[in-house]
């Protein structure tokens, strides 16, 4: 089950800070007892990867950034990823061919459908832990006629990221493993 808690915010506030905060709220405690780092599990650098919290408890993290605004998410239980991404800048030519399975290519009816499914991809890589190290051509997701995400390895919502922007989380299900 999705328990995944995203905070959203302009823009212009520390990451880290908000990382913090999504993961005090989680655990119940105060943002001060909480670190967050940075580690890319393929090269060790703690520039950029995934942010790992030092807290009184586990609690899964996941960052982005577009359109002015930040959006992080949490869970307890599982991994998580969360992108929000601009309708806009996934409209370029070649774009699909490089994204999407030839399935998926074949669903698109837009650039919402298609900032949406691009997001959910890219939140689901995030959750996996191996971000676009992995072709997103080799994750699929659905998209049903009401416009609902679904994945096999992982629940996907939708959230309100803003005008011109598309917000997803992904929340790795029980029994998967992140890679």
């Amino acid at each position: 089950m999705d328990d995944a808690t995203v905070l959203l915010r302009d823009s212009g506030h520390d990451d880290r800070g908000l990382l913090a905060e999504v993961a005090a709220r989680l655990l119940g405690v105060d943002p001060g007892d909480v670190t967050v780092e940075h580690r890319c599990a393929h090269c060790g650098g703690t520039d950029h990867g995934q942010p790992e919290a030092t807290a009184p408890g586990r609690v899964f993290l996941s960052l982005s950034r577009a359109g002015g605004r930040v959006a992080v998410a949490g869970s307890l239980t599982a991994p998580v990823g969360v992108d929000i991404e601009s309708v806009e800048r996934v409209a370029s030519a070649g774009f699909d061919d490089v994204a999407f399975t030839a399935r998926e290519r074949a669903g698109l009816r837009g650039a919402e459908d298609r900032a949406r499914l691009w997001a959910a991809k890219e939140a689901l890589l995030k959750a996996e832990g191996r971000g676009l190290r992995r072709d997103p051509r080799e994750v699929e997701v659905t998209v049903d006629a009401e416009g609902a995400l679904a994945s096999a390895a992982a629940s996907i919502r939708l959230f309100d990221a803003g005008p011109d922007l598309v917000g997803v989380v992904a929340q790795l299900r029980s029994g998967t493993a992140a890679l």
